[in-house]
């Protein structure tokens, strides 16, 4: 049994596309994933699976949402070790006076290619933050600008 986690994107946000922690549980051990966890209201579930396809699994998850509540939602599953590698990786975690709680991570699917990037840029063009690309992740430290800045 392999350790995972699913991020469900876009549940119980503003009042939309509610799901309650125990029916998701539910969802997935009637998926027959083992030692579910759901984290909070966040969508956030942690599992294992004798299935190693991490795309077959996520289709189980989006397949079985759709079903069960009516819901297209887009999930990324990552394992243990994607997690650990990504937290690793922080670039923001090399400041020592860091507050590391201030920290944020996007995940995404694939690596950026160049026709993404002005997308990407759009969205961190208006922010006070420093964003960070890494593979497939992109990393945020709040306010890290200004901070360094003032030092």
């Amino acid at each position: 049994m392999k350790p995972y986690i699913a991020l469900l994107r876009g549940i119980n946000v503003s009042g939309h596309n509610k799901i309650k922690m125990v029916e998701l549980k539910q969802l997935f051990v009637d998926l027959a994933f083992k030692n579910v966890i759901t984290y909070i209201q966040s969508g956030n579930v942690i599992f294992t699976s004798t299935e190693n396809s991490i795309s077959k699994i996520e289709s189980s998850i989006i397949k079985a949402i759709k079903m069960e509540f009516g819901y297209d939602l887009k999930v990324l599953v990552i394992t243990k070790n994607n997690l650990e590698t990504v937290f690793k990786s922080n670039p923001y975690l090399e400041i020592n006076a860091i507050d590391i709680t201030k920290l944020c991570v996007t995940f995404l699917r694939d690596i950026p290619t160049l026709e993404n990037l002005p997308q990407i840029e759009a969205i961190v063009a208006n922010s006070e933050d420093e964003f960070k690309l890494f593979k497939k992740s992109i990393y945020r430290g709040q306010y890290i600008v200004s901070y360094i800045s003032s030092q």
